[in-house]
C-alpha cells in the first residue's frame, strides 16, 4: 500500500472533495424559454408606457403596436438601453414574448409540479419553493416569498396564473433567494391576465402578462415587465434586468488541526488569520474586450505573529506579482505590514475570478491560514459590479482547554468598490444570528441603508465551541443587477488530551493535509467558480 503514488491520492481526495460539496444533481422539470428578439427589453407594452417619478430601467422599453411612452423626461435608460416606439424591434420583441408566453405552458413545461388550481387566490408569502412549475387561479404575496437555490443557479422557477397576480402595498412583500445564487432570468410569472407589483415591493422574474402591468411607487423588479395588449404602468420604480449573474459558490474551510494536550493552557500557539482584498481596474469594458489590472493588498488580520511562505493566486490571471509590502525584507508577512500585489490580464467576456491568500504560522506548528477575495468585471455592459470585502476574528486565537468556551466572532465589511450596495447580508455556516453593530461613523453613518464605497460595517456573533472547529462566513451585497459576495475563514482550537503534538504525518508515512485542503481549494475555485453573465441583445 506504501507503493501507491501520492499523487494519485491527493487528486483522488481531491476529485471526492469538491464531488463532495457539490451534492446530488438533480433534474428539474422546468425550462426557461427563449426570449429571442425580446432578450435585450426590459419593459415591452403593447398599447404604451406611462411612468411617474424617477425610474431607471438597465434596458430597451419596447411599445408595439401602440406608440406612445409618457413620462420619459425623468427616465433614466442604462447605456445600451432605449425606447422603441411602434418600430421594427418592437414588433419583433412583441412577437418573441407572445412565443415565449405560450413556451411557458409548453413542453416541457406541461406539468405543474404543485397545483393549486381550483383553490382560489393563492397567498405565496411564508414561502419557501424549490425550482419547478407552480399553478394556480390566481397569485397574490403579502409577505416574502423564498425561491430554495439550494441546487445553484440552474434552476428554473415558473408560476402559472390562469388570472392575476398581486402583491400588497406597502407591506414590504418581496421575492427572495435562499442562497442568494440562484438567477432572476430562471424565474418566470405568466399571467393571463394583468399583474400589479404593489408599493415598496422587491421582486424578481419576468412578468409575462396578456393584458396589463403596473409597477406601483417604489417598486423595484430585478427582471422584466412584459404586457401584450395593455399598458405599463411606472412610478419611480428600478428595473434591473435583462442582466442575469450567476454568483460563484463558497470556497471550502481547511479541516484545523487539533492541538495536543500539552496546548491545554495555549502552549503558546496562536491561530494565524491572513487578509486579502481584490480591486480590479477598470470594473467595467462596456466597449467590449480589453485589459485588466487586479490589484491585491494582503495583510496580517490576526497581527500577533508574522506569517511566512505567504502566496497570491488567481484563478483567471497569472502571473500574481508582489510589489511591495515587506517594508523589513525578512520574508515575512509582519503584523502592521500591507503587501501589494499586481496582475494583468485581457478579458474578452464578463468574468468572475478568484484569488487566494495563504499563509503559515510563524512557529512549529506551522499552521494554514488562507483568504479568498472575489471580483467581478463586466464586459460589453456599462455597468460597475459591486465590490464586498469581509474579515472575520474569533475572540480567542489560542487555544481552549479541553471542552472548549465560548466564542465571540467580529466581522468586518467593507465596500472597496464604486456603487453602494443594498441588501447587505452576513452569515456563518457555524454561528448565528449574526448581528450588525449599529452606531458610529462606520456602521452606515448616512442612515441611508446602503453599503456606500469606503464604508466599514460591523457584525458580531457568539458561540460555544466544544471541540476544535472551522467556519465560514459569508457577506453579501447586491448593485446594478449584480451580487457581490465574500468569505472569511476563522479556526478556534480546542485541546483534546491524549494525542501528541506530532503536526503533520511524517513524509513516509502520510500527505500533508494542508496540501491537500489548499489544493481542494485551488481546485474548486478553478473549477466551479464560474459567474455567467448574459447580455441580452436584440
Amino acid at each position: 500500500m506504501k507503493k501507491l503514488n501520492k499523487n494519485s491520492i491527493v487528486t483522488a481526495l481531491v476529485v471526492s472533495f469538491v464531488l463532495g460539496l457539490a451534492g446530488p444533481i438533480t433534474a428539474f422539470a422546468a425550462a426557461s424559454p427563449s426570449l429571442g428578439a425580446a432578450d435585450s427589453y426590459s419593459v415591452l407594452s403593447g398599447a404604451g408606457a406611462t411612468n411617474t417619478g424617477v425610474t431607471t430601467i438597465s434596458g430597451d422599453v419596447g411599445v408595439s403596436p401602440a406608440a406612445s411612452f409618457t413620462g420619459t423626461s425623468t427616465v433614466t435608460f442604462l447605456a445600451p438601453g432605449n425606447p422603441h416606439l411602434a418600430d421594427g424591434p418592437a414588433a419583433a420583441a412583441q412577437l418573441a414574448n407572445a412565443a415565449a408566453f405560450g413556451a411557458l405552458s409548453a413542453a416541457p413545461n406541461t406539468a405543474c409540479t404543485t397545483d393549486w388550481s381550483g383553490t382560489g387566490v393563492i397567498d405565496l408569502a411564508s414561502k419557501t419553493l424549490a425550482p419547478g412549475i407552480y399553478c394556480a387561479d390566481a397569485f397574490s404575496l403579502s409577505g416574502t416569498l423564498t425561491l430554495d437555490d439550494t441546487g445553484g443557479p440552474s434552476g428554473v422557477w415558473i408560476f402559472r396564473s390562469a388570472a392575476t397576480l398581486i402583491t400588497s402595498p406597502g407591506v414590504g412583500a418581496k421575492v427572495q433567494f435562499l442562497n442568494g445564487t440562484g438567477l432572476a432570468c430562471n424565474v418566470w410569472w405568466k399571467v393571463v391576465s394583468s399583474a400589479t407589483i404593489g408599493t415598496g415591493t422587491t421582486f424578481i422574474g419576468n412578468i409575462l402578462a396578456s393584458t396589463a402591468i403596473a409597477l406601483q411607487t417604489g417598486a423595484t423588479l430585478d427582471g422584466r415587465a412584459f404586457a401584450q395588449t395593455a399598458a405599463v404602468t411606472l412610478d419611480t420604480n428600478t428595473i434591473s434586468g435583462p442582466i442575469c449573474a450567476a454568483p460563484p459558490p463558497p470556497v471550502p474551510v481547511p479541516a484545523p488541526v487539533a492541538p495536543s494536550a500539552s496546548a491545554s493552557t495555549g502552549g503558546g500557539r496562536i491561530v494565524p488569520l491572513i487578509g486579502i482584498l481584490k480591486v480590479p481596474t477598470p470594473l467595467a469594458l462596456p466597449g467590449g474586450a480589453g485589459s485588466v489590472t487586479y490589484n491585491y493588498t494582503v495583510w496580517n488580520v490576526g497581527g500577533q505573529q508574522a506569517l511566512t511562505d505567504v502566496t497570491v493566486t488567481d484563478d483567471k490571471c497569472s502571473p500574481v506579482t508582489l510589489l511591495s509590502g515587506d517594508l523589513n525584507s525578512n520574508g515575512k508577512l509582519d503584523p502592521g505590514e500591507k503587501w501589494k500585489y499586481s496582475c494583468t490580464t485581457t478579458l474578452s467576456q464578463t468574468t468572475a475570478n478568484t484569488s487566494i491568500a495563504t499563509g503559515y504560522s510563524d512557529d512549529s506548528y506551522h499552521q494554514a491560514t488562507i483568504a479568498t477575495a472575489i471580483a467581478t468585471v463586466a464586459v460589453g455592459v456599462p455597468l460597475n459590479p459591486p465590490l464586498i470585502n469581509i474579515i472575520k476574528v474569533p475572540s480567542r486565537l489560542t487555544p481552549f482547554p479541553f471542552g472548549g468556551g465560548n466564542v465571540k466572532y467580529t466581522y468586518t465589511v467593507t465596500n472597496p468598490g464604486v456603487v453602494a450596495m443594498h441588501d447587505v447580508v452576513v452569515t456563518d455556516d457555524k454561528c448565528g444570528p449574526v448581528s450588525r453593530v449599529i452606531g458610529g461613523t462606520t456602521a452606515n453613518g448616512n442612515n441611508n441603508g446602503l453599503l456606500n464605497p469606503g464604508e466599514s460595517w460591523t457584525y458580531t456573533c457568539q458561540t460555544n465551541v466544544p471541540v476544535s472547529t472551522s467556519n465560514v462566513a459569508t457577506a453579501q451585497g447586491t448593485a446594478n443587477g449584480f451580487t457581490a459576495r465574500g468569505y472569511a475563514f476563522a479556526t478556534v482550537l480546542v485541546a483534546a488530551p491524549g494525542l501528541p503534538n506530532t503536526g503533520f504525518p511524517p513524509k513516509e508515512n502520510g500527505i500533508p493535509w494542508g496540501i491537500i485542503t489548499l489544493a481542494g481549494v485551488l481546485a474548486l475555485a478553478s473549477a466551479s467558480l464560474v459567474v455567467v453573465l448574459k447580455k441580452r441583445r436584440v
